[in-house]
């Protein structure tokens, strides 16, 4: 469990990132000692989440194509998921060097 302070910190930073409610699962992440990890199985969660919805809007988008023409909100949402998809891979990616980086600093 991280210091009082800590946890105030992480908050502190959450705030300035969101313009709006933070997600539960980041509050509630903030109050342990590695948030960088927790941020981190956050970001995978969501890479994976987007990776299953294009499995399924591409799927959806077949089976469509054999009734006539693709409506365009399923190439939309598809556009739309895959963006989101590579946001959170990207951020995955960040967070895993700077978990990289902070595991390097503390080495002996």
């Amino acid at each position: 469990m991280a210091q009082g302070n800590d946890v105030l910190t992480a908050l502190a930073e959450l705030e300035r990132f969101y313009d709006g409610p933070i997600p539960e699962s980041l509050r509630n992440g903030a109050q342990y000692d590695n948030f960088s990890r927790h941020l981190l199985i956050e970001a995978r969660a969501q890479t994976d989440l987007f990776a299953a919805l294009i499995r399924d809007q591409i799927e959806a988008i077949r089976r469509a194509r054999r009734d006539g023409p693709i409506p365009s909100m399923l190439l939309s949402d598809l556009a739309l998921y895959r963006r989101q998809e590579m946001l959170w891979r990207r951020e995955a990616q960040r967070l895993e060097t700077i978990l990289v980086t902070l595991s390097a600093d503390d080495a002996p």
